[in-house]
């Protein structure tokens, strides 16, 4: 209940199909890199938080160089770097990608029908994908709070410590200097955690949509040619005003019309999305073979961990990278699912019992290009889906293995 009050503060409105996007829009509200502000205001955060980021980078790669024989260090400084390096790319393809995902925004809040358009199944189907996702959004705040906390609290109780152990070609414990890359790392630390996860929110909050609309759409299909029909063309003509009851006499013509135009749309939505995404999803794939790697490394090394601090940020890494990869390959495939369901639920439909040969004929037609089901994936080299998720901790597990052997 507390997350679904604050959705609809963030998103002023309470269609589920259109709170979707709130995690995505509060956690990119603070670093200033929501699509909607203005390119000047998302250039300056750009080029601050990247500056700092690369500043915060040197310093651990320089403290890698210094300890790169010591297994358990080394292995601890590259999971570092990998995080901020994700944070430093992913910023950059919010930036890049802004006026593209800005226009995906628009069309969610403006042309998506209401999730209760229809008092059916798909009512509850969109409700349940909402409470899921808010599910998976507890797991990832409690995650990155967490692992946060790990990070900024321990070297509160030491003399000169730091966040990340770092080298500097200068005396960084002297002041003012300490105090600046104190709070360098600090700042660094949290909007990288804020940016990762708030397009790992994108991503989900994208597919959830674009699923409830097929939920949405095999029922305004299966209720064709009966008295339902009638009731929810009524309400669209309500929401849509398209005009299409003054260019038909035939109330379902203007009803499957409007369906078919709809059908086009998510398509539409679709590939968009796809092309939007193509980066951090072929960036996600790689990566994520690193990171699981690095990750299961630290958890299968914990003697050298050290403290239980440490121990406990191997852990969250290694499950971030699993729920990262984990969300965008399970809703690929949940959203090729509710897809591949729409045939099904037009072939079902009262369309046969149609006097009107010519509607009959632009149902079959419906029919066969219904089945041309969209698949999540990046740059159509890999889909998204749970076998490249296998695939990729297949991988990942191959690459522990060998290093494992070199400490």
């Amino acid at each position: 209940m507390v997350l679904y009050t604050l959705s609809t503060m963030v998103m002023k409105t309470n269609d589920y199909c259109k709170l979707f996007i709130w995690g995505f829009k509060l956690y990119l509200m603070a670093p200033l890199m929501w699509p909607t502000l203005s390119f000047a205001v998302k250039t300056v955060s750009l080029i601050i938080q990247v500056s700092l980021s690369i500043f915060v980078s040197v310093g651990l790669i320089l403290y890698l160089y210094d300890h790169i024989t010591d297994f358990g260090k080394a292995t601890n400084i590259m999971c570092i770097i990998m995080f901020i390096l994700m944070g430093i790319y992913k910023l950059t393809v919010l930036w890049y990608k802004s006026d593209e995902l800005k226009a995906l925004f628009n069309i969610i809040l403006t042309e998506f029908w209401p999730y209760n358009l229809i008092n059916l199944e798909s009512k509850r189907k969109v409700k349940e994908m909402y409470n899921l996702m808010n599910v998976l959004i507890w797991c990832f705040f409690w995650g990155g709070f967490i692992y946060g906390l790990l990070y900024q609290i321990p070297p509160l109780f030491k003399t000169n410590g730091l966040i990340y152990p770092v080298a500097y070609p200068f005396d960084w414990t002297a002041s003012p200097w300490y105090q600046i890359v104190y709070f360098t790392q600090a700042f660094v630390q949290s909007i990288t955690s804020l940016v990762t996860t708030g397009a790992d929110f994108l991503v989900l909050g994208g597919l959830l949509s674009i699923t409830s609309l097929y939920c949405i759409l095999q029922e305004c299909v299966e209720i064709f040619n009966t008295p339902e029909m009638y009731v929810t063309n009524k309400r669209l003509r309500e929401i849509i005003n398209d005009g299409l009851e003054n260019k038909y006499t035939d109330e379902r013509r203007e009803y499957f019309v409007r369906c078919v135009r709809h059908h086009q749309l998510i398509l539409r939505f679709t590939k968009q999305f796809n092309n939007a995404m193509n980066p951090l999803e072929l960036y996600q794939l790689f990566v994520s073979i690193f990171g699981l790697c690095l990750g299961a490394l630290g958890v299968a090394n914990l003697e050298l961990a050290g403290t239980v601090a440490e121990q406990g940020i191997n852990f969250l890494y290694l499950y971030g990278f699993i729920l990262q990869l984990f969300i965008d390959c399970f809703f690929g495939t949940y959203l090729y699912h509710q897809a591949s369901l729409l045939p099904d639920a037009i072939f079902h439909s009262n369309w046969r019992m149609l006097e009107d040969k010519e509607l009959k004929k632009d149902f079959a037609f419906l029919l066969q290009n219904s089945q041309r089901i969209p698949q999540f994936n990046a740059y159509n080299l890999y889909d998204m889906h749970m076998d490249s998720f296998v695939k990729v901790i297949k991988v990942a597990f191959s690459f522990y293995t060998i290093l494992s052997k070199l400490k």
